[in-house]
């Protein structure tokens, strides 16, 4: 970086990319004209990236190249990506000056020592909640939205009328001999099973994802055949919970916080996906 910014000062350039051949770190000028910035206004990680960063990156293309939109966008882009990082680490692990101002709200008094062990621990647990129904409703909504357009085009005669989507899936669980433990599907299960639906909609149609939980995992399953598995949510045991993700017959697990953390493994389920279209 040190030998970039030597460079950046003697050039006219305006911008200036470190790189490792994986990841791709954009500096400017932000902070004070003809010197470059410490921080990195945009970084491109091609083993893990979102659309949106895709978005970013088409803007330095040679047909869409232009010094002044890239520019004026470049700031809030560099504090914006600063600001969700630092929510990132608050969320999965709270520090205890993030603790203190959610507390604080709801206790009155001083923050001695037993409050905060009475009350810090709880925050984690109820940050994951708060983001695990942000995420039902959000994906109640959005299918709320796909039914509601799909009516209305059919309604206008554009398209066939189709079904409307139940409130909740189809749950296949196998039968149980007479003194064994009942199969129960929990409401993180469904959330999990929602996501990953949601991730792999463009490669295969979400008809095709069917959810059969089991004693020891949650499968979600596409066509509803035990040969064309498209993951596992190991989530039952409340000290460690895993993903099982495929590559051809073999699973392998990957242990996630949340649901929100399958997210992290959204190419993967597509990947798997593709090999059932």
């Amino acid at each position: 970086m040190s030998q970039l910014y030597r460079y950046f000062h003697v050039t006219e350039a305006k911008f200036a990319i470190l790189t490792n051949g994986i990841e791709y770190w954009f500096y400017t000028d932000i902070d004070e004209p003809n010197k470059m910035d410490q921080i990195p206004f945009f970084k491109f990680n091609f083993l893990s990236h979102r659309s949106a960063d895709i978005l970013e990156l088409q803007k330095f293309s040679s047909d869409q190249f232009n010094v002044d939109n890239i520019v004026s966008t470049a700031n809030n882009l560099k504090y914006s990506s600063a600001l969700k990082n630092e929510f990132s680490k608050e969320i999965t692990s709270p520090s205890d000056e993030f603790c203190k101002i959610l507390v604080s709200r709801i206790v009155s008094g001083s923050m001695t020592s037993k409050v905060k062990e009475k009350y810090y621990g709880l925050v984690k647990s109820a940050i994951n909640d708060a983001l695990a129904d942000i995420l039902s409703d959000r994906i109640s909504s959005a299918l709320d939205m796909t039914s509601g357009a799909a009516t209305s085009l059919a309604r206008s005669g554009f398209v066939e009328p189709v079904p409307q989507p139940v409130s909740a899936p189809t749950i296949e669980v196998p039968q149980k001999s007479e003194g064994e433990e009942e199969v129960v599907t929990t409401q993180e299960e469904l959330e999990g099973y929602y996501v990953v639906k949601a991730i792999v909609r463009n490669v295969i149609s979400g008809e095709r994802v069917s959810i059969r939980d089991a004693k020891s995992y949650c499968a979600i399953l596409v066509d509803n055949n035990n040969r064309k598995p498209l993951a596992r949510l190991h989530l039952n045991s409340k000290s460690v919970k895993y993903i099982g993700l495929f590559r051809g017959k073999d699973e392998e697990k990957f242990k996630i916080e949340n649901i929100d953390d399958i997210y992290k493994y959204d190419e993967m389920l597509r990947e798997t996906a593709r090999q059932y279209v």
